[in-house]
């Protein structure tokens, strides 16, 4: 039997009768199990053994074998998942490598990716859903913290409020005329109350021939 093949995919030439035999067990399968719990996030899924108790029964009725290897090349890991159909010999198989960290290179830590692994390429093999809740777990890391909120900028100062005694003064030297004061805002001024600290002080001075 020839062969079809990429460096991560490979299947034989005709796959006619195990695609047909795969569409009738996926018809079969359900949703795995989640009865695992991420210890780092609290969320559950579903592990290795439920991935497989929720095919095993649909592949085998579809006459469906499958295989999976694990391998390893300098610093990555992989696993070879393949699905054979029993009378024909079709076959499809599909290759998955993944880079291990330097501090992710113990037996325990290779065998949690690897585990990893099976269990994601076999449920994509036979078109089995999957949530991303452990891989966390398989590679060691955390969650993140979350991020901090930005303080909000500080609120400028309000203008300070005019004086009594500095409107009444400014009232004298501006000749008790709003429309001179407004003009020297540069806006309408209906009641001199309208009018900030700043503003009387530079007017008083303008009025004075002192600015």
């Amino acid at each position: 039997m020839t062969t079809d093949r990429d460096d991560t995919f490979e299947r034989s030439t005709e796959i006619g009768k195990l695609a047909a035999a795969l569409a009738k067990a996926q018809g079969q399968i359900e949703h795995a199990s989640k009865d695992r719990v991420n210890t780092h996030f609290g969320s559950k899924y579903a592990d290795l053994a439920s991935v497989i108790d929720a095919i095993r029964e649909a592949l085998s009725t579809a006459g469906i074998a499958r295989h999976q290897a694990t391998m390893s090349r300098g610093t990555e890991v992989g696993v070879r998942t393949m699905l054979v159909h029993a009378e024909s010999a079709e076959f499809m198989a599909s290759t998955i490598w993944i880079t291990l960290p330097d501090d992710k290179r113990t037996p325990q830590a290779i065998g949690s990716v690897l585990t990893y692994l099976r269990r994601y390429s076999l449920a994509a093999a036979v078109g089995l859903a999957q949530d991303d809740d452990d891989v966390q777990s398989a590679m060691g890391s955390r969650p993140s913290a979350p991020p901090q909120s930005k303080a909000a900028p500080p609120k400028p100062p309000a203008p300070a409020v005019a004086t009594d005694k500095s409107l009444k003064e400014l009232w004298e030297a501006a000749g008790k005329s709003l429309e001179w004061i407004s003009k020297q805002a540069g806006r309408e001024v209906k009641g001199l109350k309208e009018l900030t600290q700043a503003e009387v002080d530079k007017m008083i001075k303008y009025a004075k021939g002192e600015e």
